[in-house]
C-alpha cells in the first residue's frame, strides 16, 4: 500500500512537471525579456521547542539512591573512623602516657602530647566527614534542589500562561533533574533563565549556608581548637602560646564561617536567557517585473496573457518620416 501511494504521487508530480515543461515555452515571450526584479522570499517557521528525552519511570529515584551510595562511600569510612578511634586512643591513654615520660618529655608537655592522640583522631576523622560533605555531598544535593525548585517555577508559570505546553515543562523539568542527579559529587551551578529562579536559588544557597555549611564548620572547629591546644602545648610547652594558637584557630573557624553566610547571601547568580532554537530564514531570489506581488492578488488568464504578448512593431504606413536635411530618422519613442 505504503509503494502504491509513493508511485502515484511520484506520478503525479513527474505529469505536473511535464506539463509545466510543455507550456512553458507557449507562454514565455520569445523577442522581450522582463526585467530581473529582486524580492524577499520570506519563510516562516514557527519557533519550536525540542521535546527533551524522558526519563524512564523510577529512574530519579534509582539515581537518587545510586547517589547516596556514592556519598556514603566518600563519608561514611571517616564516620566509622570517628567513632572508633577517638576510643581506641583513650583506651591507652596510660600506655601512651608512660611512653611519653620514659621518652623524656617533661610532665605538662607528657600529658598534653597523651592528650594530643586522642584529640588528633578526632580531628581526622572529622576532617573528613565535613571535608567530603561541604565539597562533593551537600553541593550536589543542593544543585538537584535547586534544579528541581527551578522546575517546579517553569511548571506553575506555564499552567497560568501556556496550559497547552504543561506536559512539555513536566517532562522538562524532570529531564533537568534527572541530569541533575547523574552529576558528579561537587559543586555545579544550575541554570538560571528568570529574576524568580535567581531569587529561588538565593534562598536555597543561603538556607543551606546558614543550616548546615556554616554549623558544620564551625563544629569542625571545636576539634581543631582542641587539637592546636594539646598538639602546641606539647612541642612548646607555654601555656600562652598555646591559648594563642587556640584563639587563631576559633578566628580562623568564625572568619570561615561568616564567610560562608556572606557568599551565600551576595554571590552573583547570572541569569541567560533562554535561546530560540529555530530562527526565520530570508532568502532572496530574482522572479519577473510582471509576477505578482505577496499582496494576496490573484492572475487573471487575462492579465497572464497580456503579460505574455510579445511586443507590437511598428506598420510600414506609420513609419517615422526622414528629417529634411538630416537624413536620419527621430529615435523611436
Amino acid at each position: 500500500m505504503r509503494d502504491l501511494v509513493r508511485s502515484t504521487v511520484n506520478t503525479g508530480i513527474a505529469l505536473t512537471a511535464a506539463g509545466a515543461l510543455a507550456i512553458a515555452p507557449a507562454v514565455l515571450p520569445v523577442e522581450h525579456q522582463s526585467p530581473q526584479t529582486a524580492v524577499a522570499d520570506v519563510s516562516l517557521s514557527a519557533s519550536t521547542t525540542l521535546m527533551p528525552a524522558t526519563p524512564p519511570l523510577g529512574a530519579l529515584l534509582q539515581q537518587f539512591l545510586r547517589n547516596q551510595g556514592t556519598d556514603c562511600s566518600l563519608i561514611c569510612p571517616f564516620i566509622i573512623q570517628f567513632a572508633t578511634q577517638p576510643l581506641i586512643k583513650f583506651a591507652v591513654i596510660p600506655t601512651t602516657f608512660v611512653r611519653e615520660l620514659q621518652s623524656g618529655e617533661p610532665l605538662l608537655q607528657a600529658i598534653a602530647l597523651t592528650d594530643a592522640t586522642v584529640s588528633g583522631a578526632a580531628n581526622d576523622a572529622l576532617t573528613g566527614i565535613i571535608t567530603n560533605d561541604l565539597e562533593a555531598a551537600l553541593p550536589r544535593a543542593q544543585h538537584c534542589l535547586e534544579v528541581a525548585v527551578i522546575g517546579m517555577i517553569g511548571i506553575g508559570l506555564t499552567a497560568v500562561t501556556a496550559p497547552g505546553n504543561l506536559l512539555q515543562a513536566i517532562i522538562t523539568a524532570r529531564a533537568d533533574l534527572f541530569s541533575a542527579l547523574q552529576q558528579p559529587p561537587g559543586p555545579t551551578p544550575p541554570a538560571v533563565h528568570s529574576a524568580l529562579e535567581a531569587a529561588a536559588v538565593r534562598a536555597i544557597e543561603v538556607a543551606s549556608a546558614l543550616t548546615f555549611q556554616a554549623p558544620e564548620r564551625l563544629l569542625l572547629g571545636v576539634t581543631q581548637a582542641a587539637n592546636a591546644l594539646f598538639t602546641t602545648l606539647g612541642a612548646t610547652g607555654n601555656v600562652k602560646t598555646a591559648l594563642a594558637a587556640v584563639r587563631t584557630s576559633v578566628t580562623t573557624t568564625v572568619s570561615e564561617s561568616v564567610d560562608l553566610v556572606r557568599r551565600a547571601l551576595k554571590e552573583p547568580i547570572p541569569i541567560s536567557p533562554a535561546v530560540a532554537t529555530t530562527t526565520n530564514a530570508i532568502r532572496p531570489r530574482a522572479l519577473p517585473a510582471t509576477a505578482v506581488a505577496h499582496t494576496g492578488a490573484r492572475q487573471t488568464p487575462a492579465t497572464r496573457a497580456a503579460a505574455t504578448l510579445p511586443t507590437a512593431k511598428a506598420s510600414p504606413k506609420h513609419a517615422a518620416k526622414p528629417v529634411r536635411g538630416s537624413g536620419r530618422t527621430p529615435a523611436t519613442k
